[in-house]
């Protein structure tokens, strides 16, 4: 279904280091009070293949994070793993 508010999905592997730091990061980031009514899916890269090439613009790496809104992908975060970058640049994303 497609809702106005955002969704953010996020796509790790667990073969990927970058994503080790970033998912934890994520996660914490999506139980703090701002960002609690914001669903967020944590996407396996590996067995999203099909799903990752219908994307308008594939996520072809792990440690990648796509904010949709109304269907249509707003925002794209790739390799960014530090906490306080990774919440700056999801509130930029959500503001839009």
């Amino acid at each position: 279904s497609k809702t106005d508010s955002p969704v953010i999905v996020g796509f790790h592997s667990p073969s990927c280091g970058s994503c080790k730091v970033q998912k934890p990061n994520l996660e914490t980031i999506m139980k703090e009070e701002s960002f609690k009514n914001v669903p967020a899916l944590m996407a396996d890269f590996d067995e999203t293949s099909d799903f990752r090439r219908e994307l308008a613009k594939p996520v072809r790496s792990p440690s990648t994070i796509v904010v949709f809104k109304s269907g249509k992908e707003i925002e794209r975060i790739q390799g960014v793993t530090e906490i306080n970058q990774l919440r700056a640049a999801l509130q930029k994303a959500l503001k839009q």
